[in-house]
């Protein structure tokens, strides 16, 4: 038996939200930092144009350095913002490519693990004069502090707290004005978080020189009324079990920055992206003595029939956006907040199957079971260098993987875009904190300032599905209560779960390749699993991407260079390297005397490896689905170095072989085969039961011709995996069937009770277990593609259509599209 949990209420009696406004210091004479709002009714952009230097070549103080005209001379040079410091001397021409070979072992880290200075000359327009003026940095790695016009306006602690500053007292309006900014390096340690802790290397990319510090957010002038909105925060509750009425709770903290009090009205609408819809409006009269804030709730809001925010697959992902702004007279501030109509829940079951809210986790999503499918992001980019349209390639790949989940590793890929854009394709957001490994930050103060600004930047997002404290760890001492409490304080609409592989969730079932059968049978772990994974070596042109002719051979593989992006077996020896390349050579590239022919040859067998290993893994715990097993998440699903493990689609965004493994394996309607039992099973992912549908099993030769068919009728119900026939028994016999080739392939084909394919699925075998050195048998195929072109002036779609002419199996073929530069 299993129980629905809204959320999970750790130590509910001391975490229940009791507070309802906070009193502060007037700001009307100083500059007050807050972690807060930061979209206010009038911005102005200030990335680019800074210049930066190494703190250890500068004698000059904050003070000189934010003067206006400050004469920078020798040591520096042009800034990179938002970015980080070797992405600056790295645009600045300064080093080579530090991602080609082994260059970025060849840095001195000595040089760059220092404080740098950052500054810019900067106008106030003049449309600020007689309103607030904010200095804004969304995120600065890892401390700073902050000099205006020769003034300290106050500091930043922490790579994942915002920087908010009340300059209006030290800035000019309509004239020029100047900014530095003191940045202190971290060694990127535990100790010093919240920081990028990979940075300082881990077993997928190498320790970055300056650790990714720097302004590596936006940096932008605001400008405001008296009063100010701080993170307004939008929560639906749907009524059950029909899902089709959401009461809608909106909460703000509300500041008055002058000595005066100030009446106005907190006024809104509620509209629906798609431009369909209802809107609804909002107001409510506030008053704000000087100086204080207040938390504001407007709860009388209902929506009749809204536009559901649905994960990958199950319907579309739609979005609301909500305009709220305060006015007295004039509007004093207004934000813009993307939301979506939903409602998460857990079921929590155990292996025993005693009732417990400590045991595996079942998501529901509006009522609905999801299975969650999907891999880890640590940085999405090593260095910090990914725009926006970076984020939404890579989550648009994601989507088109059949993934419904990311888990947003050790909280490093905390990017506005990365929410956004999870929350347009509809992928789960699984969020984690900044603490791996036994020991406490030197700081917890400024680790739980990070945790709650963070929670108030993202709480508004639709895809963040729960919360983690650790990677596979309880945060240690009174962290892990202190983040729960915060969570159901400032969220409360989330579970929080202590460690990634504790309790509702397991940890790494593997690292390294293994047989297709053992998937189905010592990897088919129970529950929800976040890490699970393989080697994955990439397509033969990313390789030419960062790597020498001269390490481009089968004699170079796992030589330093390839080292270095992480062939090797590190002290885990969870990557087991060596044993990914031996197998491509048994199963694919010997034959008799034969091995691979050159590099080309083995990158080809590669992806043969990575498709039908990455489909196994999630093909084997689809087999259980909501039995035994609830989720599934990659180690890792993406890439921010250019390495030669753990990936689906590369540093490039080119997809291999396990990319479409993955896409295969994961259709929200889904046949498959056991490679352990031979069973034939039907994975129903979708709202709908497909009731009469027919499932039909074709075995093909080397040759092309077919040995053996079936077709069965199934009843496949929603959110289910039913079985149907067995391949190892029966006609098709294929434990001791004479009549198959040494490499023979297995299609299946599922259609509706209309004849609609619902899915195609193909595999190859070999009679010798997984020896598939035939396939060098096979002829040559030839092919003839013709194209069509649609344009509507936003995008354009090519459909190919590619036809084997030849009589000889046209198998792993490969479709690439290049640029044509002519």
């Amino acid at each position: 038996m299993m129980r629905k949990i809204p959320i999970r209420r750790l130590l509910s009696a001391v975490m229940a939200v009791c507070t309802l406004f906070v009193l502060m210091m007037t700001a009307s004479s100083c500059s007050l930092f807050i972690s807060g709002a930061v979209e206010h009714v009038e911005t102005t952009d200030l990335n680019g144009g800074w210049t930066m230097s190494r703190v250890p070549d500068v004698s000059d103080q904050g003070s000189d350095l934010s003067k206006v005209g400050y004469s920078t001379g020798e040591g520096w040079f042009n800034a990179t913002v938002p970015g980080t410091v070797l992405t600056s001397y790295y645009n600045a021409g300064l080093i080579p490519d530090p991602y080609y070979s082994d260059n970025m072992l060849k840095l001195d880290e000595s040089y760059y693990n220092v404080d740098y200075w950052y500054r810019k000359d900067f106008e106030v327009p003049s449309s600020y004069d007689g309103r607030r003026v904010w200095l804004n940095f969304d995120g600065i790695n890892w401390k700073a502090d902050v000099f205006v016009n020769g003034n300290s306006v106050g500091s930043i602690e922490g790579a994942f707290i915002r920087g908010q500053f009340d300059i209006t007292d030290y800035v000019n309006v309509g004239e020029m004005n100047s900014v530095a900014v003191y940045i202190h390096w971290c060694n990127s340690d535990v100790k010093d978080m919240p920081s990028f802790l990979c940075s300082n290397s881990w077993d997928w990319m190498p320790a970055i020189p300056g650790r990714n510090m720097g302004i590596y957010k936006d940096v932008y002038l605001s400008a405001s009324g008296a009063v100010t909105l701080d993170d307004p925060f939008i929560t639906t509750d749907l009524n059950e079990p029909d899902y089709n009425k959401a009461d809608v709770t909106i909460t703000t903290d509300v500041t008055n920055h002058t000595d005066k009090k100030v009446s106005g009205s907190i006024t809104g609408t509620l509209t629906p992206n798609s431009g369909e819809g209802k809107k609804y409006k909002f107001s409510k009269k506030v008053s704000v003595e000087a100086g204080e804030t207040v938390s504001v709730v407007i709860d009388d809001i209902t929506m009749k029939d809204p536009d559901l925010w649905w994960p990958n697959g199950l319907g579309d992902p739609d979005l609301y956006t909500m305009n709220i702004y305060f006015k007295s007279g004039d509007v004093s501030d207004a934000e813009d907040v993307v939301f979506g109509v939903r409602e998460y829940s857990y079921e929590y079951e155990a292996s025993d199957g005693e009732q417990t809210s400590e045991d595996d986790m079942i998501l529901n999503v509006n009522g609905q079971r999801v299975f969650c499918r999907g891999g880890n992001w640590g940085i999405p980019e090593s260095m910090l260098n990914w725009t926006d349209k970076d984020f939404e390639n890579a989550i648009r790949l994601s989507k088109e993987e059949g993934f419904t989940m990311i888990r947003c590793w050790h909280g490093t890929s905390d990017f506005p875009a990365f929410y956004k854009y999870c929350d347009e394709y509809g992928i789960m957001v699984a969020d984690e904190f900044w603490l791996n490994g036994p020991e406490t930050p030197n700081d917890t103060g400024m680790f739980m300032d990070n945790v709650r600004d963070k929670i108030k930047r993202i709480r508004n997002h639709a895809c963040l599905a729960f919360w983690i404290g650790a990677n596979e760890i309880t945060p240690p001492g009174a962290l892990d209560w202190k983040i729960a409490k915060e969570i159901n304080e400032l969220d409360g609409t989330r579970t929080y779960i202590s460690a990634s592989n504790s309790d509702e969730l397991t940890g790494g079932i593997t690292y390294q390749i293994m047989d297709l059968e053992w998937y189905f049978t010592n990897g088919r772990n129970v529950g929800f699993t976040t890490e699970y994974g393989c080697v994955n070596i990439p397509n033969i042109e990313s390789l030419r991407n960062f790597l020498e002719e001269e390490d481009l051979t089968l004699s170079a593989i796992s030589n330093d260079v390839w080292d270095h992006h992480e062939s090797d077996n590190d002290q885990y020896g969870n990557k087991q390297f060596d044993k990914y390349v031996s197998w491509i050579y048994d199963r694919y590239g010997a034959k008799g005397s034969e091995t691979c022919k050159d590099i080309e040859d083995f990158c080809r067998n590669a992806q043969l490896i990575n498709y039908e290993t990455f489909k196994a893994m999630f093909e084997a715990w689809n087999v259980g689905m909501f039995e035994s097993t609830s989720g599934a998440l990659l180690w890792m699903s993406q890439q921010g170095w250019p390495a030669v493990v753990w990936q689906t689609y590369d540093y490039y965004m080119e997809e291999n072989g396990a990319f479409f493994g993955c896409k295969s394996a994961n259709e929200v309607v889904h046949v498959q085969y056991n490679y352990a039992t031979g069973e034939i099973q039907v994975i129903n992912n979708s709202l709908i039961d497909y009731n009469n549908a027919q499932i039909t099993a074709e075995i093909y030769n080397l040759d092309g011709s077919l040995v053996y068919t079936e077709t069965q009728s199934v009843n496949a119900a929603r959110s289910t995996a039913t079985d149907s026939f067995n391949l190892f028994t029966g006609g098709a016999n294929l434990k001791n069937n004479s009549s198959l080739s040494d490499v023979y392939f297995i299609r299946l084909k599922l259609v509706d009770s209309d004849g609609n394919l619902l899915s195609e699925n193909n595999y190859w075998r070999g009679k010798q277990d997984q020896d598939y050195t035939a396939l060098k048998d096979l002829g040559e195929a030839s092919y003839s593609a013709s194209a069509s072109k649609e344009d509507d002036g936003e995008s354009t779609v090519i459909t190919l259509t590619i036809k084997n002419e030849s009589s000889n199996v046209a198998f792993a073929t490969r479709v690439k599209a290049i640029r044509d530069n002519a």
